[in-house]
């Protein structure tokens, strides 16, 4: 066996969802809209909390949607371990789960779509809740993204065209 001589830097940072620094959080249980698609109800991607059901879903603008306000990212991988076919561990978690955890504030890794420098704010896009970075506010596709509220990408920075785990500031 030779001595390996590359590293996979999308494995290096951790997991989407976990909290990778020590510091205040806040963190909303919930129950994610058992009517939302299978396919985003992923750990690590934003998710608005209906006004009407009390629902956490990803569909809708809460920027435009009055039903709608700021709900959170959904986190803690390690408590949701398995949800996948057999043994084969997944980020997806099953709509309707009952126990979901939303941060609020804190510092989760979060799986950032695009490229993203220290200080970049992020946006959530609409209908899937993935996240992407943008320099500032006004960079932000109006109809396609919304921004989430006082969200940074905080202490690790991606070059990486399609993306990469970093760690983002969520605060108050």
């Amino acid at each position: 066996m030779t001595f390996p001589n590359t590293v996979r830097a999308d494995m290096a940072f951790g997991v989407p969802g976990e909290m990778a620094f020590d510091s205040p959080q806040r963190v909303r249980p919930g129950t994610i809209d058992p009517e939302q698609d299978a396919a985003v109800s992923i750990i690590g991607r934003y998710f608005s909390l209906d006004r009407v059901t009390g629902l956490f879903t990803s569909e809708g603008d809460p920027l435009t949607d009055s039903d709608l306000i700021f709900g959170g990212l959904l986190a803690f991988p390690k408590e949701y371990a398995l949800y996948g076919d057999g043994l084969e561990p997944t980020l997806a978690v099953p709509p309707g789960t009952p126990d979901a955890q939303f941060v609020q504030m804190g510092m989760p890794l979060a799986f950032v779509i695009n490229a993203s420098k220290e200080g970049d704010v992020i946006a959530a896009e609409v209908g899937t809740g993935r996240l992407f970075a943008y320099v500032n506010e006004a960079a932000i596709p109006a109809v396609t993204h919304f921004i989430v509220p006082n969200t940074t990408v905080y202490r690790s920075e991606n070059s990486v065209a399609g993306g990469a785990v970093v760690c983002i500031k969520m605060t108050n």
